[in-house]
């Protein structure tokens, strides 16, 4: 009579079921991945233009301001004109009198994009008449 010798030691390799919920867990993961790449590339592109307009318009109430204040003209309507380097932005400048010696100046960059990453920043100071 032939005896069957079984092998104590497991085959060596995976089983299907392992192989499929390796595979399963990794879509899953891929799948996350690409859900949150667009939102973080949205949010970045937002930050950037946020960050540049803020610049721009320190820069333009500085570039105001170092005038004096003799030199800075009321205006009578905003002055409005595109900004480059932002996709559909524009900036808008309004100076007005505050109070007796006292002009506000407003500026503010708003911009429109595709997906979401339109935006404002509107920055404002008072110059005074020190004489």
């Amino acid at each position: 009579m032939a005896k069957i010798v079984r092998s104590k030691h497991r085959s060596a390799g995976f089983t299907l079921v392992e192989v499929l919920l390796v595979i399963f867990l990794l879509s899953l993961t891929a799948l996350v991945y690409a859900a949150v790449f667009p939102t973080s590339q949205i949010s970045r592109t937002k930050a950037v233009h946020t960050s540049y307009a803020l610049s721009l318009a320190q820069q333009k109430l500085e570039e105001i301001r170092s005038a004096g204040y003799a030199n800075i003209q009321v205006t009578p309507s905003p002055q409005v004109t595109p900004v480059a380097d932002i996709p559909g932005a524009t900036q808008t400048v309004t100076i007005s009198q505050f109070a007796a010696n006292v002009k506000r100046i407003s500026v503010t960059i708003t911009w429109s994009g595709y997906r979401k990453i339109g935006g404002r920043v509107e920055l404002e100071t008072l110059v005074a008449d020190h004489g």
